[in-house]
């Protein structure tokens, strides 16, 4: 699918009379960053392009697609915030659209959505809006002037849609909204091209005899790679076949190559930089475990990929994550910001193989039936297009 123009009247297919709604729809379309690099909104607003429900919904997209991971300058930030709050402006006063479909990220990301959500509803039309980063909480903590903001964006929405029920307590302790403009849509990701992945790994181990974990996202501190490290001199001690993938890339780069060469580790890492398409299905497939030990998080694409992909998880137990992994029934959560627990659970996995595979199983049922997009479409037109 080739990026988009800032703003652009598209669907899937081109709807019939069967049509029922017009949203703008905020959200990333594009092929990824300028790096390489492709975010899990992306991966979202682009799954619900491509579903069934732009047979129902016809779109007018404005692209808010990052160029980079970590991001470009403030300045550049703002300029293209302005452009496509001045592209909102225009498509609500020339266009005719019944409401707004608003993905929004961390704390920069969501005070231009918050603009652009306050101005749809002040033109009359119905609000969806889908905070997806956990840093955002960062800033709610951080920043009663913050706290306020959101809290003033989501009373102006019609429905704010949650990922979890943790999210669903925080959105609604803030805001004082009832549950029923808070509805829960956990995270989706089209999982048929995991499928074939779970038939190859067939007993679950890697067959070049190696244990191989496996790290998908940005290099950045609150992603806890410098934990991952810190975990892995342990591991490499106890688990003397295991070897770490890290797919990604980022502002810790330097300092994490740095640890690991001080840890002699260097022949343990493999290092792919940002991945898609094959080969991301390829990492997932030489893979026994992935490993997200994030400080905060929505819930994560990596987690989803994996458990669909048939693979262990250990991921730290923030945001939707313990939701994700049913409290530990569907892969192992650790708390955040704590090697010698993610060590343990790394080391814990590697030595029992039967329990990988059972998490594994479990894991991928639950992504099918409740993750999938397939499942997840008709639920999100029931928000954009309410019944009665």
């Amino acid at each position: 699918m080739a990026t988009p123009p800032a703003a652009s009247r598209i669907t899937s297919s081109p709807p019939g009379p069967e049509a029922l709604k017009r949203y703008i729809f905020v959200g990333g379309f594009g092929e990824g960053g300028k790096d390489g690099s492709t975010g899990g909104q992306t991966t979202a607003c682009r799954s619900l392009i491509a579903s069934p429900l732009s047979h129902h919904i016809e779109w007018r997209l404005i692209d808010t697609t990052g160029d980079s991971i970590p991001p470009p300058p403030a300045h550049r930030r703002a300029i293209r915030a302005w452009r496509r709050l001045l592209e909102l402006a225009r498509s609500l006063a020339f266009h005719h659209v019944d409401g707004a479909l608003i993905f929004t990220g961390a704390a920069p990301s969501f005070l231009e959505k918050g603009l652009m959500a306050m101005a749809a509803k002040r033109a009359g039309k119905r609000v969806v809006l889908c905070p997806r980063s956990g840093l955002l909480v960062d800033a709610i903590e951080r920043s009663p002037a913050m706290r306020g903001y959101v809290r003033r964006v989501l009373s102006h929405c019609d429905a704010v849609v949650c990922q979890s029920e943790s999210w669903q307590r925080l959105f609604g302790d803030l805001s004082g909204l009832p549950k029923k403009r808070l509805p829960i849509l956990s995270n989706w990701i089209d999982t048929s091209p995991y499928g074939e992945l779970i038939a190859a790994r067939g007993d679950g181990a890697s067959s070049s005899g190696q244990m191989r974990f496996l790290y998908l996202g940005a290099l950045e501190p609150y992603k806890g790679i410098l934990d991952l490290v810190a975990a892995a001199k342990r591991v490499a001690r106890e688990i003397p076949e295991a070897t770490f993938t890290v797919c990604g890339d980022g502002s810790a780069m330097i300092e994490v190559r740095a640890r690991i060469a001080d840890g002699g580790l260097d022949d343990r890492f493999d290092f792919r930089g940002w991945v898609g398409g094959r080969e991301k299905l390829r990492a997932l497939g030489e893979a026994d475990v992935l490993v997200l030990p994030s400080h905060r998080e929505g819930m994560p694409n990596a987690v989803l990929e994996a458990m669909a992909s048939g693979v262990a998880v250990v991921a730290s137990a923030v945001g939707g994550v313990p939701d994700l992994l049913a409290g530990g029934e569907l892969g192992m959560c650790v708390p955040a910001k704590d090697p010698h627990a993610l060590g343990e659970a790394m080391v814990a996995l590697a030595r029992d193989p039967q329990r990988r595979r059972v998490l594994a199983q479990r894991a991928a049922d639950r992504i099918a039936a409740h993750h999938d997009i397939a499942t997840v479409w008709p639920r999100m037109l029931a928000i954009l297009d309410p019944p009665g």
